[in-house]
């Protein structure tokens, strides 16, 4: 195998960059050491002729035309194409398995290439190029392309063919077969099915069709249970099927009761629907929905037990459904989820032959490789688990930041390690989860090549993949832009405890001004360089996008308080800097700039340039308290000041923090997920006194949230009466969430008091685990405190009290961080279909007062 000098000539491309020495280095190459052994083409001819089997498979035919085509555009000759049926005279190029290559005596192990394998095996004067009939001859033919003369397709319209009117080649011998049988991953940009062809990848988001060897195909893709049995369909007359959580069936958010015999039959009887309305597809998803609430009925809770995660109950219906259609179906693989609840493997039940587990990293740090970080040691004992009870294993990994997608995501280099480590633990599939929503993610184009030549070839190195990418795709700009991915990686690189996780906000650490500062100028170089090629500069300015997100994102909160207003600052720069993100990201066609509802660019546009306008603060007080409340910032308690202790209350954000001044403090949502609408609405001031406010707002999501805020006439008491209508002409599900975060002191000496039923207070100390900042625990059913519970200052006895009806929460939460040194005790009202003029509400107050008065 003389691969050593293949990639020594692709190198000497890279660092020439024009076709001339292209040519020269390439010819060069090929007669060092011995002469070459084929000669291909000189000066723009060629005797060869390409030679496919008569019963060429239409992948084989495929291939045999894209070889041709691209021969023809490297050296200019056009080369025929015969079947072996057909008498040849001259040199052969075979591609795909015929009576030609039997005649060369070639010993190939067909069988052993699988689907995707293949031979490149010069036999003087011919070239064979074998392979799987479905798509390894084709993969074959495009590895020589690649390999050997120096095509690149970096993306759909961005390709490296070279010149070269004589090629000549070195005695080749190589035989490959790609460790993973799916690869995949899903920017808008990697779905051009020639695109993926011929970077072998064969996910199923690309349209690849039969004659380019179709791909991995998936119904339903994830997320199934509900598709599988329908709680629109089922739940009126068999609550029973779905989940029982803290003593309820549920029928929204709600995951399947899957010990349930009724269960298991439907879940076979609608698993063969699909397979016969889809004969065509390979995998079939029968997976957790994408929340928790998995059932605590007796039979699931006892079998979650015995197995010793929540994946037990999983594989076991899922082993049940594999094995109803293994013999009718072989060919069929059923594929569940190993995510979040249920990512720790079983102790004793095994996935069945043709049940496909998806292990899911969503909870790790991708700064750095898997491997060898400590936030994500569960992780590594869970694949060393699995790897050693499942025979099929995928994982579904996660590469981009889904809170900010076009924000620097400095994880290049751990793409490679990181597909290692899977491969080195058994996997046998790979789905890289990126910016699936929207064009215009942060290197989309980039890290998508990256994934690809190592998804097929582990051992791709990643610096030669970003040098010939950045060289072909910003051409002048390259230096400079190589320059910022350098800067960006070598901040986390250098630090081990400098941890990115996909949701990390624009303030993190590998985010400084200096480094900012410096991506400026390398990207204003960069824009210089390639000022006169519009395309080019288009390119440098989208990848410039994540830089002014970042600039955006920190210069649109910048307020200052000037008596009772929020007056904006900066106001004519950060106008100036939108707007040219607004210009740059419409001619790139981006819809969206994180994955949640509120990433819609349109939605996001409005939402910074909002800050742009003065935001009044309405004060209630009353001979103890001050209370500060920003109407056009969801209706939010900004502050409550406490005078005789001359204490916030409340945490108040950092004038730093992106969102400040509408974010901490106290305020609520309509959906009971973190953020749904309620939280940074502009409400409108009903009534406004001395000691009370009433405000209202109509949400996105077609609800009115009203809130009444009062303070005691005389004692530290603050009143608070929330109400969600609906005022819609259709049901909505909803639930009021109360969020209240508070900081009394540092955390070490904050403790958290919950009263029982029995009257009985308790306590509960704020612990962190190792490596731990953040902590939380819901309380329900009989945890769910007694209508009272307070946080409490050990050191000085100041306890806030939160008095509520415990006939109007269904669940409290109670999470604390170790920086800010926040506290937040949250409401949850049960969650409800609201019919329309249906209303929920939420009583309770705050009391300030010594722990020593209970």
């Amino acid at each position: 195998m003389n691969m050593g000098r293949c990639f020594t000539a692709l190198i000497i491309v890279l660092s020439l960059g024009v076709t001339n020495m292209m040519a020269k280095s390439l010819r060069e190459h090929s007669s060092k050491g011995k002469h070459p052994v084929l000669i291909l083409a000189r000066d723009g001819r060629s005797d060869y002729t390409i030679v496919i089997s008569n019963d060429a498979s239409p992948t084989e035919r495929h291939a045999a035309n894209e070889l041709r085509n691209f021969l023809e555009q490297i050296c200019g000759a056009r080369l025929p194409i015969v079947t072996d049926e057909q008498s040849v005279s001259g040199p052969m190029i075979c591609v795909g398995w015929s009576r030609a290559v039997q005649r060369l005596d070639v010993n190939v192990d067909l069988a052993s290439l699988g689907k995707e394998g293949f031979i490149i095996k010069t036999v003087p004067p011919h070239l064979i190029i074998v392979g799987g009939r479905l798509r390894g001859t084709m993969y074959g033919c495009y590895t020589f392309l690649e390999d050997y003369l120096g095509c690149r397709w970096f993306t759909p319209d961005c390709t490296r063919i070279p010149k070269l009117r004589t090629i000549k080649l070195p005695s080749i011998n190589r035989r490959y077969v790609p460790p993973l049988e799916y690869r995949a991953t899903d920017y808008p940009n990697s779905r051009d099915p020639d695109w993926a062809v011929r970077n072998k990848v064969n996910g199923h988001l690309p349209p690849i069709d039969e004659q380019r060897g179709g791909h991995v195909t998936y119904y339903p893709f994830v997320h199934t249970f509900n598709a599988l049995i329908p709680p629109q369909e089922f739940f009126e007359d068999h609550p029973e099927y779905f989940s029982l959580v803290r003593g309820e069936r549920l029928r929204d958010r709600t995951q399947l009761c899957l010990t349930n015999p009724e269960v298991i039959q439907l879940g076979i009887e609608r698993l063969r629907e699909w397979i016969r309305s889809h004969p065509d597809v390979m995998i079939f998803s029968v997976s957790q929905n994408d929340w928790h609430n998995y059932c605590e009925c007796t039979r699931c809770s006892a079998l979650a037990e015995y197995e010793g995660s929540q994946s037990g109950p999983i594989i076991h219906y899922v082993n049940a459904l594999a094995d109803a259609i293994r013999d009718e179906y072989p060919d069929k693989a059923i594929d569940t989820l190993a995510y979040t609840y249920s990512r720790k493997p079983p102790k004793h039940v095994r996935p069945r032959p043709n049940v496909i587990v998806r292990l899911c990293s969503i909870e790790c740090c991708f700064s750095h490789p898997l491997e060898s970080c400590p936030v994500n040691a569960s992780f590594v004992r869970d694949i060393k688990g699995w790897s050693k009870v499942c025979n099929r294993l995928y994982i579904w990994d996660y590469v981009i930041n889904y809170a900010h997608s076009i924000m620097p995501h400095p994880n290049l280099y751990v793409l490679k390690p990181n597909i290692n480590f899977f491969i080195r633990h058994g996997v046998k599939g790979i789905y890289e989860e990126a910016n699936y929503f929207s064009k215009g993610g942060e290197f989309a184009e980039l890290r998508t090549w990256i994934m690809a030549k190592v998804l097929w070839d582990p051992s791709y190195d990643t610096d030669k993949a970003i040098d010939e990418f950045l060289e072909a795709y910003y051409e002048e700009a390259a230096k400079p832009i190589r320059r910022y991915i350098n800067l960006i990686h070598k901040v986390v690189r250098e630090n081990s405890n400098l941890h990115m996780h996909i949701w990390s906000p624009p303030t993190s650490g590998y985010l400084s001004p200096r480094i900012i500062k410096q991506a400026v100028k390398l990207f204003d170089e960069a824009e210089r360089l390639v000022r006169h090629k519009p395309k080019i500069l288009h390119r440098v300015q989208v990848a410039r996008l994540p830089i002014m997100y970042v600039q955006i994102m920190r210069a649109s909160p910048k307020y200052r308080r000037v008596g009772d207003k929020f007056v904006p600052m900066g106001y004519e720069q950060l106008k100036q800097l939108t707007d040219q993100f607004e210009r740059i990201a419409r001619k790139e066609g981006v819809a969206r700039v994180r994955e949640a509802r509120s990433g819609v660019l349109n939605q996001w546009l409005a939402q910074v340039r909002k800050p742009m306008k003065e935001l009044h603060i309405l004060t209630l007080r009353n001979g103890r308290l001050i209370v500060e409340i920003i109407p056009e910032r969801g209706g939010r308690i900004y502050r409550i000041y406490d005078r005789v202790w001359r204490r916030q209350i409340l945490r108040v954000a950092s004038p730093n923090d992106p969102l400040y001044p509408g974010t901490g403090g106290y305020e609520e949502y309509s959906e009971g997920e973190y953020r749904t609408p309620g939280w940074e609405e502009t409400f409108a001031v009903e009534k406004h006194t001395e000691r009370a406010v009433t405000l209202s707002a109509k949400l996105r999501n077609g609800l009115q949230l009203q809130r009444h805020i009062e303070v005691h006439p005389e004692r530290p008491i603050i009143h608070i009466r929330s109400t969600l209508m609906n005022v819609t002409d259709r049901t909505i599900s909803a639930c009021l969430r109360v969020h209240a975060e508070f900081r009394l002191a540092p955390i070490q000496r904050t403790i958290v008091k919950l009263l029982r039923h029995s009257g009985r207070w308790v306590t509960k100390k704020l612990t962190f685990r190792r490596d731990e900042t953040e902590r939380q625990i819901f309380l329900r059913e009989d945890d769910i405190p007694a209508g009272s519970w307070m946080v409490v200052d050990t050191k000085t006895g100041l306890a806030v009290v939160n008095d509520f009806s415990t006939s109007q929460v269904g669940q409290c939460l109670l999470n604390w961080c170790r920086k800010p040194h926040r506290v937040n005790l949250e409401l949850y009202s049960p969650q409800v279909q609201l019919k329309p003029g249906q209303k929920i509400s939420i009583d309770h107050s705050y009391t300030l007062m010594r722990v020593g008065k209970l």
